[in-house]
């Protein structure tokens, strides 16, 4: 299930510890210049409206989930910590860093030098990110039948990875362009 809006407002919808993993890659800071998550003008800001935005996410994790975050900096860890979030782990990706936060610390590699999908050719403001690594972590904390969630799902990319895996999906998408692509993509 792909929902079209903001994940501030999608997220309280769903049901308590419903979701076994958080798998998301939300839009980096300055990444576009309007209202929208990544158009603030201070880093502040941005880190402000970010955990705003994944603060519910705790409320639909199971007691056992996970949250696995990739960004372009880790500056925002204070503000997520201050927030309950529990890091284990945080990841050289190239030039991002891959956070991991959960009830236990998950080995995976340190490096991701699979590449990206070639089947993606949607351009999207935000960076895409390999299918390697998304099956990766969704294989070190989830299991068939899980449902993995991504409140910023962009065209897909995790939730295609996670029907694949066997995996349930709810992703949610605010641009209603993106969100008819990842409609497609994901299926």
């Amino acid at each position: 299930m792909i929902a079209l809006g903001d994940c501030r407002t999608v997220l309280p919808t769903l049901p308590a510890a419903s979701v076994q993993t958080c798998l998301t890659h939300p839009p980096y800071w300055q990444a576009h210049g309007d209202d929208d998550l990544g158009g603030e003008t201070t880093r502040a800001a941005y880190h402000t409206h970010l955990v705003d935005a994944l603060h519910d996410v705790h409320r639909v994790l199971t007691p056992t989930g996970d949250l696995w975050l990739l960004l372009d900096s880790r500056a925002v860890l204070p503000a997520l910590l201050a927030d309950g979030w529990r890091w284990t782990a945080t990841i050289r990706i190239h030039t991002d860093w891959l956070l991991h936060f959960g009830p236990r610390a998950l080995t995976l590699p340190t490096r991701d030098d699979a590449g990206h999908d070639p089947i993606i050719s949607f351009a999207h403001y935000q960076a895409l990110w390999s299918t390697a690594l998304v099956s990766r972590c969704l294989h070190a904390s989830t299991v068939a039948g899980d449902v993995v969630l991504d409140p910023f799902c962009g065209i897909g990319t995790t939730g295609r990875v996670a029907l694949r895996a066997g995996r349930r999906f709810v992703g949610i998408e605010c641009d209603p362009i993106t969100y008819a692509a990842a409609c497609a993509y994901v299926r």
